[in-house]
């Protein structure tokens, strides 16, 4: 697929995390965009009260991928989630979400007409992924139950 060709990552993300950003009350936020001078096309930042989630789509030779990053917020100041140490500061067992993933792709990716058999269907597999990544794991990260656990979490990390 011709990535200039690809306009509607949008519409894509907003039909794929319908239920991530219901539940989580997320709200598309252009002007993140505008202030880090990014690509509308290719970056979208949606946010709640309390963490936003930065979409970035990318083009990895052979793969197209879409790569979530997390942000905490506290009033004006926001805190990037290092990923290597998001799901042990969450207590995600790492074995369990492996498997997870892993039988999530068996059943869906394999066998569904809308990933496989289709251009865009790795990108739709990602989101649709992330979706459910959110909902099972990332609950209490996007309800705010995390914020200053986390600051403590990673401030003891720098030292």
């Amino acid at each position: 697929m011709n990535l200039l060709d690809y306009k509607t990552f949008k519409n894509d993300v907003e039909k794929y995390l319908e239920e991530s950003i219901d539940t989580f009350k997320l709200k598309l936020n252009v002007d993140l965009n505008k202030k880090e001078n990014l690509s509308i096309d290719y970056y979208l930042f949606y946010e709640n009260e309390y963490c936003i989630i930065s979409l970035n789509f990318i083009d990895s030779f052979p793969y197209l991928d879409v790569i979530p990053t997390f942000y905490l917020k506290n009033s004006d100041e926001y805190l990037e989630v290092d990923h290597v140490y998001l799901r042990p500061f969450l207590r995600i067992d790492e074995k369990e979400f492996e498997a997870y993933c892993l039988e999530n792709y068996r059943k869906r990716f394999l066998y569904s007409d809308d990933f496989k058999d289709n251009d865009k269907g790795d990108i739709y597999y990602s989101l649709y992924s992330i979706n459910e990544i959110l909902l099972k794991y990332y609950y209490d990260l996007f309800n705010g139950k995390y914020i200053n656990d986390y600051k403590k979490f990673y401030q003891n990390l720098s030292k």
